[in-house]
């Protein structure tokens, strides 16, 4: 209750000591981010896509490096990685460096960032690696947009890229 009063009064913290006690506590809110994202897909895709979250880490071969995805739809046919962040106005170079990996890891050819793109923002090209195919498909946030319109943007991205993924093995899958 002293930190609710405290943030009300607008008072300033920072990690400096001073005079006053306070605490604090973290809630890992891009876990909860992914895992919202996940069901969304989860339940949006099927029941022609099983959209999860890998059970274990893939590693690589000589080396203690391991991979562990946030989204594999159909046993590896795509990948994906959430983002707990907003698009900018062009590739993130770490994000898009993760998912290239990760597409390369899982050897297949479809991989994807989701996350999130302000209001006016156009989304990103899809771009071509090798043979990579790369999307970024993301919720859409705005105050004219309910809720469920930004589900729907996100899951007629999502079938669209994932349309697109190898015919030969999502049929396998």
């Amino acid at each position: 209750m002293p930190l609710a009063k405290q943030l009300i009064r607008a008072e300033a913290r920072t990690l400096r000591s001073g005079v006053r006690d306070t605490w604090s506590f973290l809630i890992r809110t891009p876990d909860m981010v992914e895992a919202g994202i996940r069901n969304i897909l989860r339940d949006g895709l099927a029941p022609a896509w099983r959209v999860k979250r890998t059970p274990g880490y893939r590693s690589a071969v000589g080396s203690s490096v391991s991979f562990n995805l946030d989204l594999e739809f159909n046993k590896g046919v795509a990948v994906g990685d959430v983002k707990y962040k907003l698009q900018g106005a062009d590739w993130n170079r770490s994000d898009l460096n993760q998912i290239v990996t990760f597409v390369a890891a899982y050897d297949c050819g479809h991989g994807a960032v989701f996350s999130f793109r302000g209001e006016g923002k156009e989304p990103l090209p899809d771009l071509v690696v090798g043979a990579q195919h790369i999307r970024s498909i993301t919720w859409p946030v705005s105050e004219r947009m309910t809720p469920e319109e930004a589900v729907d943007t996100v899951l007629a991205d999502a079938t669209e890229w994932l349309a697109a993924a190898t015919p030969l093995q999502q049929a396998v899958a």
